[in-house]
């Protein structure tokens, strides 16, 4: 996708489901700038980048599988105020980007994401702020989730009876996937009276080790390496090690754009015969360690 990047067209969104890879725990339905030129945040000269937006949705619908297309609206909408206007807005964008899209999609995909996109703009919305929107209220997805995240009997039982009474109270009956949520439920029913025969309990959820987050630094790289300088080589206050230290700024800092740091430039900077690859006196960070 980013090969097309010079011939994609933008259109303007007015809501931006997005998150910053770097700052929030991204998922596999988020849409991110995680391997694009763009920065984590898309802010360019302070404000958000529109059209890059544009093209991370694009890439986003084109990366993920064809099977997880409607749980990926389903997510998308939910967390937009005026779903409608998203809607209408993805659908020219898509019709505007056909060419590219016939060549990075399959045709299967490609009609299976247009079909999809007709029918969330037949759906009528809940506009009102912080109320889940009916397409996505009663996801098979977002059960199972629910369902994972219990560690015993009684807390499964307790989420499928309150998922079943707000179903079935629900005046909203266009709903996506509705013929198959109640079936779900069932399912889990008959899953939870197994498991109760057996007198077994839910697994323990799976608690992911989570992902080590480097530090965006706000000034020049060089100020950085000078100040871990100063307090190894001139202050004593840590070991000087030139390569360890250089490993630790690239294992714990991002540049201000969120970049990697290079280690050899890094190596270089901590070099005690190389004093103009850091900043002058007067631009070096002061340490009154007396």
């Amino acid at each position: 996708m980013t090969q097309y990047l010079s011939e994609f067209r933008t259109l303007e969104f007015y809501e931006f489901p997005f998150k910053n890879y770097l700052k929030q725990q991204a998922f596999k339905l988020d849409v991110t700038s995680f391997g694009t030129e763009f920065s984590p945040d898309l802010m360019t000269n302070q404000q958000f980048d529109k059209e890059a937006y544009c093209f991370c949705l694009m890439k986003k619908i084109c990366e993920i599988d064809k099977y997880d297309l409607l749980p990926f609206f389903q997510y998308q909408i939910a967390q937009l105020k005026q779903p409608k206007f998203w809607i209408n807005t993805l659908d020219n964008l898509i019709q505007l980007n056909k060419e590219i899209l016939t060549k990075v999609f399959c045709e299967v995909k490609l009609e299976r994401c247009k079909s999809i996109v007709e029918t969330l703009r037949d759906i009528h919305y809940c506009t009102i702020e912080g109320k889940p929107h009916e397409a996505t209220k009663f996801s098979i997805t977002g059960l199972q989730e629910k369902l994972s995240q219990c560690s015993d009997y009684d807390a499964r039982q307790m989420v499928i009876i309150d998922v079943e009474t707000d179903f079935k109270l629900s005046a909203q009956r266009n709903l996506l996937d509705y013929s198959c949520f109640q079936n779900q439920i069932d399912l889990e029913k008959q899953r939870l009276s197994q498991m109760k025969s057996l007198k077994l309990i839910a697994p323990e959820p799976t608690i992911e080790p989570e992902e080590h987050t480097k530090t965006q630094i706000k000034g020049n790289i060089n100020q950085l390496a000078d100040a871990y300088f100063q307090l190894s080589y001139e202050h004593s206050l840590i070991d000087f090690d030139q390569r360890k230290l250089a490993k630790f700024l690239v294992s714990n800092y991002t540049d201000k754009y969120g970049n990697e740091l290079s280690l050899r430039s890094i190596e270089t900077m901590l070099d005690p015969n190389r004093p103009e690859k850091r900043p002058p006196g007067h631009r070096r960070l002061q340490f009154d360690l007396d």
